[in-house]
């Protein structure tokens, strides 16, 4: 998303990320929410029933991971670095879908906002201790170029984001 602003291809997006602000001089942004990363697994999974995961209770698992390109990338790799994940646990996947069936399945954990589970009932999530966060924003390109009904379309965007952080 922030590459399709930042080419002007887009105006405004939502945009998930890996830390709070970007300091880019030509985008505003509008924070919406603020979540930790779960473990997301198969209800019969061993680890389900926990009332939270920590990272060494992960360390004999394959992991299910979203590629490069999506925000959970970055976030997944630094948790991985640092909590000693073997890179060999870890499979890649470009579909949010598929990482769903690796997990829905047993074959993987995955690391992501509930979000991305949230209407399933073939995966559950657990707290994971010291999750990293992932940031939901609305990013808007101050430079690019829009046409009336766009740029009412954003401010009804930016107004009802901003009526969310007051309430």
């Amino acid at each position: 998303m922030m590459n399709l602003l930042h080419e002007n291809k887009l105006s405004i997006a939502l945009s998930g990320a890996e830390t709070p602000g970007f300091k880019e001089p030509w985008i505003e942004q509008y924070p919406i929410d603020k979540r930790p990363l779960q473990v997301c697994i198969a209800p019969n999974h061993p680890l389900a029933k926990k009332p939270f995961i920590t990272s060494k209770m992960l360390t004999n698992y394959s992991f299910i991971c979203l590629d490069k390109g999506y925000t959970h990338y970055a976030i997944f790799e630094n948790w991985a670095k640092t909590n000693q994940i073997n890179s060999n646990q870890v499979t890649y996947t470009k579909e949010i879908q598929t990482a769903g069936s690796f997990i829905a399945s047993g074959l993987s954990v995955g690391i992501m906002i509930d979000l991305l589970v949230k209407n399933r009932t073939d995966i559950v999530t657990r707290p994971l201790k010291n999750a990293p966060q992932f940031y939901i924003n609305l990013i808007v390109n101050k430079n690019a170029a829009v046409n009336p009904l766009q740029q009412k379309f954003n401010k009804t965007l930016i107004q009802n984001t901003s009526e969310l952080q007051t309430s």
